[in-house]
């Protein structure tokens, strides 16, 4: 049976069979559904936070450091790729990871706004290193919390993870938005209200996580995985990763980043020719509107389509990228349409948004049993991190070819 069918049978019976599944018998659907979204927001939310909050917090903090945000977006990545690999060396489902992770991010939030207060010089580096903190917390939880979902049977829990990613980016550039333009905060304010939110998103996460995991069904899911594995590779030998990897999942993630990020944002919206800041505004907020609608959707089985028509429309949106360059080089009228560039980084948006997390979904219930489940859950999150790191550092290579 290839790969397809096996992920199509997977999506027919969704996560029921329960010899693959764990029992959610002692917490309620609601209080799952709820954690699983609250873990997906904080994984990314002082990153949006940092992101957002980059010139406002530059020309205050950082005069003398005008390319601060490729540094922060490679450091960043960077650590994400490393925690995937330390993280997939020393086991994903290791439940003190959670506690770790979550206590360092509580930690490294605090030293936001005191990092600030430093001179220009030691402020700069502190503020690298901090971020690079977070690249590695974050990277960090999205594989520890990514194979918990997998191996979790209330509906597409994976897909609820993706959803309050997308939730996270949202409410936090928004919160951006209204601190900055609206209420006309200073950064320093703005980065205190957003360290306080993200505190207790983080904290609710970790007690929330922790609930699921100390549950006895869990546990008994785990030691039972321990046992068969322990009798398998004295029987056998060591599971060869050709024995449970299903590769067109993995490749459909990695690719639906890595063609978002070759042009976003490094391309558009910020190569593109815009009348002022709050039409850049405005494209950026619809981006972050597409990635919380596109990572939702897959939350309703009815539109988790084939891993073949994942793959096909992963293909088609390859389209796009040529596009998103013609649009920063060509003074044609359509193109440079401040309403086709709403409608072209909203699709790419959506497409990365709802095309990445079906990858991820397929990844987590290709898998025959629960070793391979939660396996193929990290290696999606490898895939992921590492589709968004390349896209971020060949971007500029596509920029200098393309002489934008």
């Amino acid at each position: 049976m290839g790969t397809g069918s096996v992920i199509d049978s997977a999506i027919e019976s969704v996560i029921d069979t329960p010899e693959l599944a764990v029992s959610a018998e002692k917490f309620p659907k609601w209080f799952v559904m709820t954690v699983m979204v609250l873990t997906g927001v904080v994984h990314l939310w002082f990153w949006n936070t940092i992101l957002n909050l980059t010139v406002t917090v530059n020309g205050e903090y950082f005069p003398s450091h005008s390319r601060l945000s490729d540094v922060l977006a490679t450091v960043f990545q960077a650590c994400n790729i490393a925690a995937f690999l330390i993280t997939n060396t020393i086991g994903a489902l290791r439940p003190w990871l959670n506690t770790v992770a979550g206590v360092v991010y509580l930690v490294a939030s605090v030293c936001l706004p005191l990092v600030l207060l430093m001179p220009e010089t030691p402020r700069y580096y502190c503020w690298v290193v901090l971020v690079g903190v977070f690249g590695l917390v974050s990277g960090t939880q999205q594989v520890h919390h990514f194979a918990i979902a997998s191996i979790y049977p209330t509906g597409h829990t994976t897909a609820l993870v993706s959803a309050g990613q997308g939730v996270g980016g949202i409410v936090s550039y928004g919160l951006c938005m209204i601190m900055v333009q609206a209420a006309k905060l200073s950064p320093m304010n703005c980065v205190i209200i957003q360290m306080t939110l993200g505190f207790v998103w983080a904290t609710c996460s970790i007690i929330g996580i922790a609930l699921l995991s100390s549950q006895q069904s869990v546990q008994d899911s785990g030691e039972r995985q321990r046992l068969e594995m322990e009798a398998y590779v004295a029987e056998n030998g060591k599971p060869r990763i050709q024995d449970w990897i299903q590769w067109v999942p993995l490749v459909n993630t990695f690719y639906s980043f890595l063609s978002s990020y070759l042009v976003f944002p490094n391309i558009g919206p910020f190569k593109w020719p815009m009348r002022d800041d709050n039409q850049v505004n405005v494209v950026m907020g619809l981006s972050q509107l597409g990635q919380v609608l596109g990572r939702s959707v897959p939350n309703w089985s009815i539109f988790i389509v084939s891993l073949k028509t994942t793959s096909i429309s992963n293909a088609v949106k390859t389209v796009l990228i040529p596009v998103f360059v013609v649009t920063a080089v060509n003074n044609n009228t359509v193109f440079n349409s401040y309403w086709f560039q709403c409608i072209l980084l909203f699709i790419l948006s959506f497409s990365e948004g709802y095309l990445g997390t079906l990858g991820l979904v397929h990844s987590a219930i290709s898998g025959k049993d629960i070793y391979a489940k939660w396996k193929m859950a990290t290696f999606s999150t490898g895939a992921l991190v590492i589709g968004v790191g390349v896209g971020l550092w060949v971007s500029p290579l596509i920029q200098k070819a393309a002489k934008i």
